[in-house]
């Protein structure tokens, strides 16, 4: 004891571990705890404490013999396999008394119930030993989540400032990005729930999120299901097995309990709200869903109330506001045979007896109006002869229709096996003329007693002197001519300045339209006018002549506006309108007037209802809505292609060989600025854009970037102000960031740049039209 005591307090330390082997038997032998020098000593148990200044150090770090530090508690001993709390941090130390550092550690609990099972928690000790906790600390490259405790989380969802997180079985938050989690339910069936992680690691939660451009649904755990039904409030909504939201036309296909497979469509809108319960109209079609969204499809809707039929076909259409055939195949024989109906405007078939249905409504017919048969179900009678109570004959004729004021043919073999092809005449009423003598359409024409046309030659004796003026034709049957005749035109007008023209342009030949009732030639007063014939209006002089082509009507300016364009087709297959009908409404690509200003090449020209070409002013453009779209046209009535400026504005009116419509939307643009080719966005108008779309900055719909070597440029936008803006053109929101020269900037959630790197603004880049005035 005596050589313990006579030994410095450096020696001490020294050599303590030493002493500890090599002196033990003396130590063991010590009735009395050794007291007096500094430094640690033992008591009688052979547990450590530290002296300093005479007194037993407590509640504090010191330094061990191999240079770690040790806890002494509030009774002077080394604490052990136990937590520590000093300084306001939490450690923890090993049986040795020695505290974790740099690593992880797990401790377990046990259950205090014998029906419970031990649990293991997770904790990180710092280089200093301290305990993380209370949030998220990153370990070589992964974060970690600690509670105020300093457990760390084992794949766990939870909660913390109002954000969902999730760890992994090794505690690591997953990047941001889609991940998922295998479960089992109860029945033991296993199953996947899909979560996505944010920039900062929290789970999307709560609602509708658009991602890369598509729509998901997440709960308020953060899961997105997977083809499954959501119902929020009164809405429907589909999500398909990768979680996004059908929005339009989709399917769902199964096998149904008989195990017959089927195909249920739906249709869900601009939001992804299922269309239910009703009719619903989509691209001008109608259709119909039951109170599940279900689409009726190749089937008959019936509603009993109004006591009215509606079919819809294999596309889920309503068949309305004309014919409509369903086909039928004999299961025996395999024959088709077709039921023909008509819809009226409402999508009901018309059904119970004669029907009258206005122009246009049977195909091959000319008819204002045609009637047709239908039975109790709305099926149509075709080919058939019906006869009613006062012995008068009407024809079904192979469209369904009744044959009115027509010639029809019925085609067969006879008794001797040889063919015939009998022709007929029904009246205004679809009466077929009998036993007479009759004018059709200033022809006269014998019937037998049963309605068939005889054939022969026929002497007649007009029912009016013929007028001056007025012209007659005889065709090859020898009936007086009617309609459209190709006439050349007499030598005698030729002193005519305009039959003159016409000739030098068009040849000695020339159309002619003849009354069918009067036999009179269709002309003008004088000059040149516009007469309808049949509701087509053609161009007529005062001889008759009709005109072709580029018709200058009146003396305008810009000089395009005075001009007509009645069709001339280029070749004989060139059906698109009747040669000489006036365009209207449409699209023509032409060589302008030849007596015009203009390129003095094809160019593309919208002629509107009244058939004036559209065009801009005296050196200036014309945006006009045509149809679905926007074009832009010259003061020569060309519609313009490329990257065209009107009044400051910029419009991309595509490439020469397209169809000249102003872009809307996205759009890769050839500006002329370089040698590539640019993002540019339009608004529905067609006007280049300025400002934020879709998170990317653009100035008059040119998509502005920062420079590749600068990586983070700002831009000032106009309406917008100024914001940061990457390489590809996207604003920052939300983040932080390096450019290339090394400058940190931050950006809120709105894109505003709440710390700057530098005050530098990069300039706009303008477009740089292909035209303009």
């Amino acid at each position: 004891m005596d050589w313990m005591k006579i030994k410095t307090r450096m020696q001490i330390k020294k050599t303590l571990m030493q002493m500890v082997t090599c002196t033990s038997a003396v130590l063991v032998i010590s009735a009395m705890p050794v007291y007096g020098a500094d430094g640690w000593q033992q008591d009688t148990a052979q547990q450590w404490f530290y002296m300093e200044h005479d007194k037993k150090v407590v509640n504090r770090w010191v330094t061990w013999a191999d240079g770690t530090p040790r806890y002494l508690g509030g009774n002077g001993l080394i604490v052990t396999n136990n937590w520590v709390n000093a300084g306001g941090d939490r450690y923890r130390v090993k049986e040795d008394g020695s505290r974790y550092e740099n690593e992880w550690f797990s401790v377990t609990s046990n259950p205090s119930l014998p029906s419970g099972k031990p649990s293991t928690a997770w904790y990180y000790a710092g280089a200093d030993g301290k305990i993380l906790v209370n949030g998220w600390h990153e370990l070589e490259g992964r974060y970690y989540y600690f509670y105020p405790g300093g457990n760390s989380p084992r794949t766990s969802f939870f909660t913390a400032e109002d954000k969902r997180y999730y760890v992994d079985a090794e505690g690591v938050r997953p990047e941001p990005g889609w991940f998922s989690t295998e479960n089992v339910d109860s029945k033991g069936n296993p199953y996947v729930n899909w979560y996505y992680v944010q920039p900062d690691g929290s789970l999307l939660t709560d609602g509708w999120h658009e991602l890369d451009g598509i729509t998901y649904y997440f709960d308020k755990n953060g899961n997105s299901p997977r083809k499954r039904w959501v119902n929020l409030e009164d809405n429907r909504y589909y999500v398909d097995d990768t979680g996004e939201l059908m929005k339009g036309w989709f399917s769902i296909t199964g096998t149904s309990s008989n195990g017959q497979e089927y195909t249920n469509w739906y249709y869900g809108d601009s939001n992804g709200v299922l269309w239910r319960g009703g009719w619903g109209a989509i691209d001008g079609k109608w259709y119909y869903f039951d109170p599940n969204g279900l689409n009726y499809r190749k089937r008959w809707y019936i509603d009993n109330v109004k006591g009215k039929r509606y079919y819809l076909d294999e596309d889920g259409v309503l068949q309305d506001k004309g014919w409509f055939k369903i086909e039928n195949v004999n299961s025996v024989t395999k024959a088709v045979t077709e039921s023909w109906y008509y819809a009226g405007e409402d999508g009901a078939v018309l059904k119970g007896g004669y029907k009258t249905i206005g122009d246009g409504a049977a195909e091959n017919t000319a008819a204002t109006e045609r009637t047709y048969y239908f039975d109790a179900n709305g099926l149509n009678y075709r080919k058939r002869w019906i006869t009613d109570n006062n012995g008068d004959k009407r024809y079904m004729g192979d469209d369904g229709a009744m044959k009115k004021k027509e010639w029809f043919v019925i085609s067969g073999l006879d008794s001797r096996n040889a063919d015939y092809n009998n022709w007929y005449y029904a009246e205004s009423d679809g009466k077929v003329i009998v036993d007479k003598w009759h004018k059709i359409d200033g022809k006269y024409y014998c019937f037998n007693a049963s309605g068939v046309m005889r054939k022969g030659w026929l002497t007649e004796t007009p029912e009016d002197d013929d007028k001056e003026s007025s012209y007659y034709y005889c065709a090859e049957d020898g009936a007086r001519a009617a309609g459209w005749q190709w006439l050349e035109i007499p030598e005698t007008w030729m002193d005519n300045t305009d039959v003159a023209d016409y000739v030098q342009e068009h040849g000695q030949y020339a159309y002619f339209y003849f009354s069918t009732t009067s036999g009179k030639k269709k002309r003008s007063g004088s000059g040149k006018q516009e007469k309808d014939v049949d509701g087509i209006t053609y161009c007529f002089d005062s001889y008759g002549i009709m005109y072709p082509g580029w018709v200058k009507m009146s003396s305008t300016v810009p000089e395009i506006k005075g001009y007509r364009y009645f069709y001339q087709p280029e070749t004989e297959k060139d059906k698109k309108y009747i040669p000489g009908e006036k365009v209207e409404s449409a699209w023509l690509k032409l060589e302008g007037p030849p007596d015009a200003s203009g390129s003095g090449q094809k160019e593309w020209y919208y002629f509107d209802n009244t058939g004036k070409p559209v065009c801009g002013g005296e050196d200036s453009y014309e945006i006009k809505k045509i149809g679905d779209g926007y074009y832009i046209f010259d003061m020569f009535g060309a519609a313009q292609y490329g990257l065209v400026e009107v009044k400051g504005d910029f419009y991309y009116c595509g490439a020469e060989d397209g169809d000249r419509k102003c872009a809307v939307g996205k759009a890769m643009v050839d500006d002329g600025v370089s040698a590539t080719r640019s993002q540019y966005y339009f608004d529905i108008k067609g006007k280049g854009i300025t400002g934020i779309k879709d998170g990317y900055a653009y100035y008059k719909g040119k998509m502005q970037k920062a420079d590749k070597a600068a990586r983070y440029e700002v831009f000032d936008i106009p309406g917008e102000g100024k914001c940061l803006v990457n390489a590809a053109g996207k604003v920052m929101k939300n983040t932080k960031v390096t450019d290339g020269n090394g400058q940190k900037w931050e950006t809120g959630a709105g894109g505003s740049i709440k710390v700057y790197g530098s005050d530098e603004v990069a300039e706009l880049e303008v477009p740089e039209a292909t035209v303009s005035y």
